[in-house]
């Protein structure tokens, strides 16, 4: 089965739907508005996909394996926040982790909490975290939201 959604637009500004069902080798049309409409919004919705961001999370051995540097590509927000956190490998025995987000942008609390987490886990696991290259709009809501930097994160660790 096949759905091809038209739209066009007349002299007085309303959208017309012109749709087309292909099933096997028959051809039907729907010629009602609001059957067009039911066919074409559903279709038309799920080709939107939200893109699975962040692009990479790439990761650099430095000082003879003793730190690594992350470096994030993409935006990080509410859906991709959980790919974001999942990136890293906390049980790796390092003494410091830089996070190099100068390419990356943080829209959300949501993503702010995964950046918190990241950097809590690894500080549990005993490790040095450095987060550099925050974006101007990033660091403000870092700044308002994270608790990663504030006095008192080290107490996080023990709650968990």
């Amino acid at each position: 089965m096949r759905i091809i959604c038209q739209s066009d637009s007349n002299s007085d500004g309303l959208i017309r739907f012109r749709t087309q069902l292909y099933v096997s080798h028959q051809r039907f049309r729907v010629t009602s508005h609001e059957e067009a409409v039911k066919r074409c919004i559903p279709l038309q919705s799920s080709s939107l996909k939200l893109p699975c961001y962040p692009r990479r999370v790439r990761s650099q051995a430095e000082d003879e394996g003793r730190a690594r540097t992350y470096m994030v590509i993409g935006q990080v927000f509410f859906a991709s926040a959980e790919r974001f956190s999942n990136a890293f490998d906390y049980k790796e025995v390092i003494d410091k982790v830089r996070i190099d987000v100068s390419r990356a942008h943080f829209w959300d609390i949501t993503a702010v909490s995964a950046l918190d987490k990241v950097v809590l886990k690894f500080r549990r696991e005993g490790t040095e975290v450095e987060v550099i290259g925050l974006n101007e709009a990033s660091a403000t809501l870092v700044d308002k939201f994270a608790v990663h930097d504030k006095d008192g994160a080290d107490d996080l660790l023990l709650g968990h």
